[in-house]
Order: C-alpha cells, then sequence, then structure tokens
C-alpha cells in the first residue's frame, strides 16, 4: 500500500522499517551535537569558576552572535548555580558595547569528536573578571528582559529546551543580584548552532 498526499502530484511517504512513517523533523540539541555544532559555555575558568555578586547586582556573563556569521545560536539550557537562597537572576537580549572588565571564555564542542572550540569565531562569550564591583562594563542597558527569577541556593536550570534564539549581531546578557549579602555565582550555557 502507498501513502500519497492526495494532490496527484505522485508524492509518496516514506516508511520506515519499524513500518512508521517517516518525517523530516531535527531532534535540535542531540542532532547538533552529532554533527559538531553543538557547544558549552561555563564560568569554569582557572582564575574565575564562580564570581562575587554584591547587592548592588552585576551583569556577569555576556555572550554575542557575530553580524554576518550565517548562523543562528539556539539556547539549548542556561543553569545558574548559587550559593545563597533568593539570589535574583535576570536573562537579557539585545545588550550592545563590547564587555569590559571581562574574561573571554570560549564554548567546547559537546563532541569530543570535534575541535574545542566554537566551529567559528562568530561566537563570543565573557564572563565578569570579578573585580571590586559594577560587573560586566561597556553594556548599553537597552536590552530585554526575557526572565527574571528568583533561586534558591544550589544548581538551577532557568531556560532549557531551545527556547531562546540569537540570531546574528544579538546577545545574551545575564545579570545576578544578591538579597542581603554577596553571593558567590556560576553559569553554564548550552547552545547549538544551525545556518540562517
Amino acid at each position: 500500500m502507498l501513502i500519497t498526499d492526495g494532490t496527484g502530484a505522485g508524492n509518496v511517504a516514506k516508511v520506515t522499517r519499524d513500518n512508521r512513517v517517516a518525517v523530516d523533523v531535527g531532534s535540535g540539541i542531540k542532532e547538533a551535537t552529532r554533527n559538531g555544532s553543538a557547544y558549552s559555555v561555563t564560568m569554569d575558568t582557572a582564575v574565575h569558576p564562580t564570581v562575587t555578586v554584591t547587592t548592588g547586582g552585576e551583569y556577569v556573563f555576556h555572550m554575542q552572535n557575530a553580524s554576518g556569521s550565517g548562523k543562528n545560536i539556539i539556547i539549548e539550557e542556561v543553569s545558574v548555580c548559587t550559593d545563597t537562597a533568593n539570589t535574583e537572576v535576570w536573562l537579557i537580549t539585545g545588550h550592545s558595547g563590547t564587555p569590559g572588565a571581562a574574561t573571554a571564555v570560549k564554548p567546547r564542542n559537546l563532541n569530543g569528536s570535534f575541535a574545542g572550540t566554537v566551529s567559528a569565531a562568530h561566537a563570543t562569550s565573557s564572563v565578569w573578571a570579578d573585580g571590586s564591583g559594577g560587573g560586566l562594563s561597556g553594556l548599553t542597558a537597552s536590552g530585554a528582559t526575557l526572565s527574571s527569577l528568583r533561586l534558591a541556593a544550589g544548581m538551577t536550570i532557568i531556560e532549557s529546551g531551545g527556547r531562546i534564539m540569537i540570531p546574528q549581531n544579538e546577545t545574551l546578557t545575564i545579570k545576578a543580584d544578591s538579597p542581603a549579602s554577596t553571593v558567590e555565582v556560576s553559569v553554564r550555557v548550552t547552545f547549538y548552532e544551525e545556518p540562517v
């Protein structure tokens, strides 16, 4: 028996060996990991495995997809770890400017068969250099808040499932604030790339 599209054009559906209709649907992060276009970026550098946020709040993480990259960045997961309950965290897009007081961090490929960094120099990431205060400098406050959360102590996944896309010449910034005293914060962002 053939399954046709009913238009008379002769298009026929394919059936898998499990007797299911085959469909062209990507599997997101799993497929991207197999083909070497999935990455993880974290604060876990030799200098700054965590940053110390004060009650004034700081921009602690920034990622930019370069203009003309030819790729979209799909954020699969954002996790934040904090040692203090009620730490406030914001996910923000649309900041412009070049981060100052920053340490550059390189995304690492999630597939061990591929090189350790992003396939092209289009995705740049920075973490705050944990100075005396103020967080990442040089960012304009023109961004749009995607979410604002108050976290329990420990690790929290604050975004998952590939619902955030960073197109060309767009950014993702994370801000944290301590409720009453200083708080240690670390961030991990997992993402994959897809052609525009």
